[in-house]
């Protein structure tokens, strides 16, 4: 494992995108800073749809930034589609926050409905 690194740091690494000839590599975020750096005087114009499917796995992993700052990391990954969600712990804890109350209003908004009762059949 590389020193420093995250779990996932054992795998392969990937080659920089910012390489002369790199496109359509993977990125690694394990072990790294974000891929992009922030930028505080732009909002991001980019807007990304994840459809999130029960049984899903991610793969969590966190590590230590050269400027010293604590980083964490989930990804998802198949051979059709892949993303990692990267940042500080507050605001992946704001982000969980955010998700957890989506799908508590979800779930008020628009109930699961009961199984249908069978007749004759005693519960």
């Amino acid at each position: 494992m590389r020193e420093g690194a995250g779990a996932a740091a054992n795998e392969l690494p990937v080659p920089s995108t910012h390489q002369a000839g790199c496109v359509n590599t993977r990125p690694f975020a394990s072990g790294v800073e974000p891929m992009m750096p922030s930028d505080p005087t732009r909002r991001s114009a980019l807007s990304v749809a994840l459809l999130a499917h029960t049984g899903t796995d991610y793969v969590v992993d966190a590590w230590m930034a050269s400027d010293g700052q604590p980083n964490g990391s989930v990804r998802y990954d198949t051979d059709r589609a892949w993303f990692t969600i990267q940042g500080r712990p507050a605001a992946l804890r704001k982000l969980a926050e955010a998700l957890l109350h989506c799908a508590e209003l979800t779930e008020q908004t628009y109930p699961a409905p009961s199984p249908p009762m069978m007749e004759g059949v005693a519960g």
